[in-house]
């Protein structure tokens, strides 16, 4: 929550923050930029499965998600770039959150 918060202070105007999410790395890149201001990345630990990926969300709806989490340790399930997104704790059943990205065109 806190590298959300972070890099949301440089967000555009769209509340946007994207996720790299790489190959084989132990790490996801969470960053913001604008072309007035600046741009800012925050490095997040990671166990990364699966394709290279780079997501767009809101910032407000992705922390609104993760604010309802009990546990430290999150769940980020992702497809596609352009498909919605599952984040849940990994232990706990009972609560999920669906989060659509900001579509690339």
């Amino acid at each position: 929550m806190n590298a959300i918060k972070v890099t949301s202070v440089l967000g555009s105007r769209v509340y946007e923050v994207r996720i790299k999410i790489p190959e084989n790395k132990k790490n996801i890149e969470i960053f913001s930029a604008d072309q007035a201001i600046g741009e800012n990345k925050y490095l997040v630990p990671a166990k990364i499965q699966g394709k290279p990926k780079e997501i767009s969300f809101n910032w407000r709806y992705l922390l609104d998600g993760l604010r309802a989490l009990k546990t430290k340790s999150v769940f980020l399930g992702a497809n596609e770039e352009n498909k919605p997104v599952l984040i849940k704790s990994p232990g706990e059943t009972y609560y999920f959150y669906i989060l659509m990205p900001i579509l690339k065109t």
